[in-house]
């Protein structure tokens, strides 16, 4: 008896496969020939990685595309912690949208926080933000955000961001 060997599918049919872009019966015939031939398999498994890696590769672009496209910085440079008590310490966010100023008040452990937008078109509520919560919520006028906070608080590595108005 003369056994036949089945023609193993081209890699553009097993990416196909993968991304299940193709009929199900032929969906049904790959998965039959890759249940009996361990380089089809091998290659099943590579593509499959590869296919993997590519759409991690696409969600962190869109991510980074929709975080540049947004109204969101980051301040990575501990401003509060750098001004002693009686000097006034300056800071600019990571991509220049946001200047933060920390002002210390005469009396003891009072602070104002000034933030100016400098995107004149954001009009709304300022909101100044860690991994433990909001820190700062407030209004934007004519450019500027201010509160005043009673005590020390570290401005390092927070994310900043407006809550447009609707």
């Amino acid at each position: 008896m003369e056994i036949k060997k089945i023609e193993c599918p081209t890699e553009i049919t097993l990416s196909q496969y993968i991304d299940h872009d193709i009929d199900i019966q032929r969906i049904v015939d790959i998965e039959i020939h890759i249940s009996k031939c361990d380089e089809c398999l091998k290659k099943v498994r590579r593509l499959t990685e590869y296919h993997e890696s590519l759409k991690a590769l696409k969600a962190k672009s869109e991510f980074f595309e929709c975080y540049k496209n947004s109204n969101e910085d980051i301040l990575s440079m501990p401003a509060a912690s750098s001004a002693n008590n009686n000097s006034v310490a300056i800071a600019t966010t990571k991509d220049g949208k946001y200047t933060i100023k920390v002002v210390p008040f005469l009396h003891e452990n009072s602070f104002m926080i000034e933030v100016q937008v400098l995107d004149k078109n954001l009009h709304g509520t300022l909101i100044i933000e860690n991994e433990d919560g909001v820190i700062i919520k407030a209004p934007i006028v004519n450019g500027f955000a201010r509160e005043e906070i009673h005590n020390r608080i570290d401005l390092k590595d927070v994310s900043i961001r407006v809550e447009v108005e609707k």
